[in-house]
């Protein structure tokens, strides 16, 4: 959340939160890009993003539009922009889960 926060403040600090709409938070998410963040995360930060908007709204701190014209953005799709993909999960060792088991 904290580096979401910073990721806008980085580029917008001094602007109104009432000028950040969809084309600034593309700007951020490309500069999270750059910055070296994954795909998903980019994403996940996003979503934060537009979770503080909907606060401000709920605290009448920005009008419901602008939190409608944020949702507008879709997420980023798989080669979409330059960014890293998480690394895949592998699946663990059988004899581990089952060494776990008892102790859950």
């Amino acid at each position: 959340l904290e580096y979401s926060i910073r990721a806008v403040l980085d580029f917008y600090r001094n602007d109104p939160a009432k000028a950040f709409g969809p084309k600034k938070l593309q700007e951020v998410r490309l500069l999270m890009a750059r910055q070296g963040r994954t795909r998903q995360g980019i994403n996940k930060a996003t979503g934060y993003i537009r979770q503080m908007f909907k606060w401000a709204v709920a605290e009448e701190l920005v009008k419901p539009d602008q939190l409608v014209a944020l949702t507008a953005l879709a997420p980023l799709r798989y080669g979409a922009v330059n960014a890293a993909e998480s690394p895949a999960r592998e699946a663990l060792a059988k004899d581990l889960v089952d060494a776990t088991l008892p102790f859950l």
